[in-house]
């Protein structure tokens, strides 16, 4: 859609400014009667085309974004003004409290015993794995 508007303005822009092109005998006009006839419409094609495709391409994506960020700003800012004006001991504040910790975790590195020929019991732990390190076979 950019594309065909931008080459359909540009197509439209010599028209625009009363410039008259003759490809037969060579050179150029400026507003030469039969451009005159066509320059308020190709301004009015361009300028409509240009604020169509803004409209399109920026205002609508952002105004439904918006309105999701509005919501979901809203929705949290009320959990927490209740979660402010509630005890500790509530599910809410318990919820919110172990979500916040859940978005700080790190996800644990589960490292395999060697030998295990089938996954058996692993050990888990929050450091990064060793690197591995190729054995030779006994001569």
């Amino acid at each position: 859609m950019l594309l065909t508007t931008i080459t359909t303005m540009a197509g439209l822009a010599p028209m625009m400014y009363g410039l008259s092109i003759d490809f037969v005998a060579g050179g150029y006009t400026v507003d030469a009667p039969t451009v005159l006839w066509w320059k308020q419409l190709a301004t009015a094609v361009v300028f409509g085309l240009g604020f169509a495709t803004l409209l399109t391409l920026v205002l609508t994506p952002a105004l439904l974004a918006a309105r999701i960020w509005a919501v979901e700003g809203a929705y949290g800012a009320a959990l927490a003004l209740a979660a402010q004006a509630m005890s500790r001991r509530t599910r809410l504040v318990r919820d919110r409290a172990l979500a916040r910790r859940a978005r700080r975790a790190t996800a644990p590195v589960v490292i395999w015993e060697p030998g295990d020929a089938a996954p058996g019991p692993a050990r888990v732990t929050d450091e990064p794995p060793l690197p591995l390190v190729p054995v030779r076979a006994a001569e």
